[in-house]
């Protein structure tokens, strides 16, 4: 008996794989298995522009890049917008040097204070992340900093899009 139930959980352990399997289309994975928070590179988040179900999508827009010393998570806040749909994205270039830049997302309250929704992390300029379970109306923004552009920060562009 324990042999025959050691092989019925087998069997269908493999077929729930198999199911997932066929389910699962590679060309889908950005829009339909996105996970609540990953890092993307430019040329993935051009394709989630490009996603029939995009709707804010902000590309090329100036900001300051501050330096941070690496002692906490210090920043200026930019790319704020409210969300429109439960998914975003976002990535930073540095037009004054650099590899790395920090970032973070936060709500913002209608008192104006902010709280973080995802950790603070270290991307390289040209990639971003993706963030999900977004709240359809609330206002968000990005807090970003970089340890490696020159001690006085410099001038950047971000892209942003809500999918």
């Amino acid at each position: 008996m324990k042999k025959f139930l050691s092989i019925a959980l087998v069997l269908v352990m493999s077929l729930s794989l198999v199911t997932v399997a066929i389910a699962t289309n590679g060309d889908d994975v950005l829009e339909d298995n996105l996970p609540v928070s990953r890092v993307i590179t430019q040329a993935e988040f051009d394709e989630l522009t490009g996603l029939s179900n995009s709707r804010l999508s902000r590309t090329g827009i100036a900001c300051y890049i501050p330096y941070n010393t690496g002692s906490g998570t210090s920043g200026v806040y930019c790319a704020e917008f409210t969300a429109d749909t439960t998914n975003m994205a976002f990535t930073l270039t540095s037009l004054g040097g650099g590899s790395k830049y920090h970032a973070q997302l936060y709500t913002v309250s209608s008192s104006g204070s902010y709280s973080a929704v995802n950790s603070y992390a270290q991307y390289s300029f040209g990639s971003g992340f993706t963030q999900g379970n977004l709240v359809v109306g609330t206002k968000y923004a990005i807090k970003i900093s970089s340890t490696t552009v020159p001690s006085e920060g410099c001038n950047g562009t971000y892209n942003l899009t809500t999918f």
